[in-house]
């Protein structure tokens, strides 16, 4: 009788199902039923494998999908094309970057956008991926590691990338419901349904987890209050003023900051409802995170008597205390320091990969470096943040939204600290790996800003004699023999570097070329599409300190505009037409407009990408239109004060003066275009005060006429604002200047004036006067209609009115002509006419039927 099969293997996420037959779909990848192949019993016999020859294969087995566990995997698999390799992962969830969580839970991607690979990836590279798999013990004198579901697997050597788990202190209160942290997409995945809008949450730890964390769920719009032991946010990356300013930062988001805060208690009865500190205050709470730090996963090495301190202890070559067992990553302890940090994560993971097929390449430490790229101000740090006792010097410059900090030890750079600014970033973190030499820099008047400039060419001539280096010492840059169009991103961050920009071709970078925006590993970047559009690359600094700076210009000369105009249109004393009305508002919704976007820029960068392009069109469309309103109006305002300066007009200003006494060559200065506009202004800005001007120039007046007009003018004003005997003269020479177009415009007024009389007589002889018996033109009478009416009326009010008899249109006429109607006593009675046939005629009809 055959044998019975009973156990089944899923072959893209390494599922083992025990039964005599396969599942119809798999219940951690949802493959289906032709994806699982039969599992011999071998699989979990305790046999010792053979030692890998010519005929077999290696077989590594890596514990941990995570940064490190999946940077060995892929530099495992170019070194060994032809290795066995097995990767577990004890979650359901394809390998992801953990530090993606932040970006998750803010909503800055999407779920699918956290994993590294599709499962598709695994299979074409040919490894084993066990998803949703526990490790039960390593049993390293049969070289195998045992799983919990009964499974062993053999192995030639054995990497060790389980990273750490969430310490939770022991605080009481600290299992009740709404206390989590946040680690795992599963975490994320419930923070995501707890945390509604105006939930109360509350963040215990301000390091990096803790300030993301916080970052993400203010985002989501919860009400965020962030504990933080200690005096400043980061206090192990960054300087107390550093500090201070990552804080006021955090407290725009809307994070309420509360620092040199200690947790006592958690309370509440089965759920959270609050957080009690030592010195006994409360923060209510709907749902608690704890970031307080990870614990490394060292126990299943410890078990195996494998040598365990803060972490696996490993040498330079990331070896433990077995010689076919390797470890790297957040569980893994180097000369004494658990990095815990993404990025010794990825170069450890990288190395440990190659030396599992046999590399033997050493790992010589990291400066410690965080990155912060969350909350909208990019904070970075590496190395020592404070100098030693002797022969160390600090560079630190605050400028507008940025913070430079550069320790040095005898001239050689050994720490750095970037706030708002991460540019530097990469030439930073290596000018401290190397401990560069900056005594070129280091001389009287060296600034931050100045180290910021060396660190940028430094580190571009760095990168292309490294490259040259390893093309065979051509002095050709690398970039020559690569395609410049070539592009690769960054799945962490979304950087880009394209070669043609960059003037550097991809394979000539160093293997230890990290990304400049957030670290990642050279290896973690995915080829891009040539024909893809690349992606708007921020400006330079000092580009947008330019920008600023004219942002702050434009913000100064509308203020002073402000200042100047609103106190004279107060005081204004003849109505303001529409337009100018009009202008006003709209110069008033873009003064508004621009103070708010410098608001979001400035203090709420969060709103940045949402408001500041729609503000911005706005603004300019705005700015346009204020334009377009401003200049015909003061173009015909020029065209109509430009013949008060001709020669023509100023000699006869001259010659007028002389007429009051005046001589020759006062008269003359006088009648100086200088004089005439200083005339004018006094005139606007002081006479303004106490007079109308409005009678002031109703009425022209002979020369001697203003003079003394001018007189009384400065005698009122004298208590106020003095007008001296200097400016007496020089408004008076203004008037006389501006006496012939106050003449035509006084005309022009008295021609209306008289119009209107000559109309509101014709109504009264026309109201005892019978009809007209003479023939009626119906047409005509129409036409003069409609354009006498709309003088003053809409032909509209009219109809919604109408007259019914001729008495009626009659009184109709008359009121028309008293509201601002003029016509002929001729022109009134063909609309009287026409309103009595047209309206009420035909109501006499409609009443009679």
């Amino acid at each position: 009788m055959p044998d019975v099969q009973t156990a089944w293997i899923c072959s893209v996420c390494g599922y083992v199902h025990r039964g005599a037959e396969p599942p119809e779909v798999c219940p951690v990848c949802d493959a289906s039923r032709e994806s699982f192949e039969p599992l011999p019993e071998s699989a979990t016999s305790a046999e010792k494998p053979e030692p890998a020859t010519a005929g077999r294969a290696a077989r590594f087995v890596v514990i941990g999908a995570g940064s490190a566990g999946m940077a060995a995997v892929e530099s495992l698999r170019k070194t060994a094309p032809d290795a066995e390799i097995v990767l577990i992962s004890h979650e359901a969830e394809l390998p992801y970057y953990r530090l993606n969580l932040t970006r998750y839970l803010a909503g800055e991607i999407d779920r699918p956008d956290l994993f590294i690979h599709p499962a598709a990836w695994y299979q074409q590279q040919q490894i084993q991926l066990l998803r949703g798999t526990e490790v039960a013990a390593l049993q390293l004198a049969d070289r195998a590691v045992q799983l919990r579901d009964g499974r062993r697997l053999p192995f030639d050597k054995l990497l060790l990338a389980a990273g750490a788990s969430p310490f939770i202190p022991p605080l009481p209160g600290a299992d009740r419901q709404g206390v989590t942290c946040l680690r795992t997409v599963g975490d994320a995945d419930a923070l995501l349904q707890a945390c509604q809008a105006g939930a109360r949450c509350v963040c215990i730890g301000g390091g990096l987890l803790g300030l993301e964390t916080a970052g993400a769920l203010a985002r989501r719009g919860a009400q965020v209050t962030l504990l933080e032991g200690h005096g400043w946010l980061l206090p192990r990356q960054l300087n107390e003023r550093a500090g201070q300013i990552l804080g006021e930062h955090v407290g725009q988001l809307g994070i309420t900051l509360c620092s040199k805060a200690k947790t006592r208690e958690i309370l509440g009865a089965e759920r959270v409802r609050g957080v009690l500190l030592e010195d006994g205050s409360t923060v209510p709470a709907d749902l608690v995170v704890i970031a307080t730090g990870v614990r490394a996963n060292g126990s299943l090495a410890q078990q195996a008597g494998l040598e365990v301190k803060h972490g696996v202890v490993v040498n330079d070559q990331l070896l433990t205390s077995h010689p076919d067992v390797l470890a790297a990553g957040d569980v893994a302890e180097h000369k004494g320091v658990v990095y815990g940090l993404w990025t010794a994560s990825q170069a450890q993971g990288a190395i440990a990969g190659r030396n599992l097929a046999g590399a033997g390449e050493a790992f010589t430490g990291l400066p410690r470096s965080s990155t912060l790229k969350v909350l909208g101000l990019d904070a970075f740090s590496v190395g020592q943040i404070a100098p030693a006792e002797s022969g160390g010097r600090v560079l630190e410059q605050e400028l507008e939204g940025r913070y430079y900090r550069f320790v040095f030890q005898e001239n050689r750079l050994v720490g750095a600290i970037l706030l708002g600014d991460l540019q530097p970033m990469t030439a930073a973190k290596r000018a401290v790996e190397e401990k560069r030499d900056c005594a070129s820099v280091l001389r009287s008047g060296a600034t931050a800003e100045s180290v910021v400039e060396y660190l940028a060419a430094a580190g571009a001539a760095n990168l292309r004699s490294r490259a040259a280096g390893r093309s065979g010492g051509s002095t050709q840059p690398a970039a020559k023999a690569a395609t410049p169009t070539r592009r690769y991103r960054c799945p962490v961050c979304g950087y880009v570097y394209d070669e043609g920009e960059a003037g550097q071709g991809w394979d000539g970078l160093p293997h230890d070329w990290a990304c400049p925006a957030c670290g990642a590993a050279k290896s973690t970047f995915e080829p891009l599409d040539v024909d893809a559009p690349a992606p708007r690359r921020p400006a330079f600094g000092r580009v947008a300190l330019a920008h600023r700076i004219f942002g702050y210009v434009f913000l100064a000369l509308y203020v002073v505009l402000m200042w100047e105009m609103v106190p004279r249109l107060w005081t204004y004393q003849i109505e303001l037409p529409a337009r100018t009305v009009m202008h006003m508002s709209l110069g008033l919704a873009v003064g508004v407009m621009l103070l708010l976007k410098i608001s979001i820029v400035r203090f709420f960068k969060r709103l940045d990408a949402a408001l500041v392009p729609a503000l911005g069109t706005t603004l300019l469309i705005g700015s346009v239109v204020l334009i377009g309103i401003a200049v015909p109006p003061a173009f015909r305002e020029a065209l109509a004060t430009g013949h008060l300066f001709t020669e023509e007009n100023r000699h006869r200003v001259e010659t007028l003066l002389v007429q009051t006494g005046l001589d020759q060559p006062a008269s003359a200065r006088l009648a100086s275009v200088a004089m005439l506009r200083a005339g004018q202004q006094v005139l606007r800005q002081q006479c303004i005060d106490c007079h109308d001007l409005r009678t002031v120039i109703a009425r022209p007046r002979t020369p001697e006429g203003w003079r003394q007009t001018v007189r009384r003018m400065a005698d009122l004003t004298s208590q106020l604002a003095p007008i001296s005997e200097e400016q007496q003269w020089q408004v008076t020479a203004y008037l006389v200047a501006l006496s012939p177009q106050l003449q035509q415009s006084a005309q022009r007024l008295r021609e209306q004036t008289q119009r209107r009389d000559d109309a509101k007589q014709a109504a009264e002889s026309l109201a005892e006067k019978p009809a007209d018996a003479a023939p009626y033109d119906a047409a005509q009478a129409k036409q003069v209609f409609e354009a006498k009416c709309s003088e003053c009326h809409g032909t509209d009010e009219v109809e919604q009115a109408p007259p019914d008899s001729e008495a009626a249109a009659r009184d109709l006429v008359t009121r028309m002509v008293a509201e601002g109607m003029t016509a002929d006593e001729n022109e009134l009675a063909q609309i009287v006419r026409y309103l009595t046939e047209t309206y009420a005629k035909k109501a006499a009809s409609n009443n009679s039927d």
